[in-house]
């Protein structure tokens, strides 16, 4: 049985932020995206993303939310997996679980980013996340590797 991971990679700015979502699953998957309250909805909450293909949304410097792959969508926006109310653009509603989550705040206490990989709210494929580009120290006592 083969793993396939979708990957979200975080990738600070100087006047915002870029996550870039990398579809390695041999299938379609709809990121559905949800801003913390007052932070937004980037690229209307959701989207397709075909098998092997990426997607750049930017965000504000102090975004944050999370992000969750929807699985066998339909045109109706109906979803098996992390449906958000029959809508392939979420506009602020969560996925239902089960749903795996990548959580993301940028610019939090101290001014630091932080993301995590949960599954507080089930589990439907796998996912990664990590930093990228940008301007992250490596090797330091408290560098966070891939999550």
């Amino acid at each position: 049985m083969k793993a396939y991971i979708c990957i979200l990679a975080l990738v600070a700015a100087a006047t915002g932020n870029r996550i870039k979502i990398y579809n390695n699953c041999p299938f379609t998957v709809w990121p559905g995206i949800m801003g913390n309250p007052g932070k937004g909805q980037p690229d209307g909450g959701g989207f397709a993303l075909g098998s092997h293909q990426t997607r750049v949304i930017n965000v504000a410097s102090n975004w944050a939310g999370r992000i969750w792959p929807r699985t066998q969508c339909e045109s109706s926006g109906h979803c098996k997996t992390g449906d958000c109310g029959n809508k392939i653009q979420c506009n602020g509603a969560g996925g239902v679980p089960p749903v795996s989550l990548a959580e993301i705040t940028f610019a939090g206490a101290g001014g630091l980013d932080y993301y995590d990989i949960s599954l507080v709210d089930g589990y439907n494929i796998p996912i990664k996340m990590e930093p990228t580009d940008g301007f992250h120290r490596r090797g330091g006592r408290y560098d966070c590797k891939a999550a």
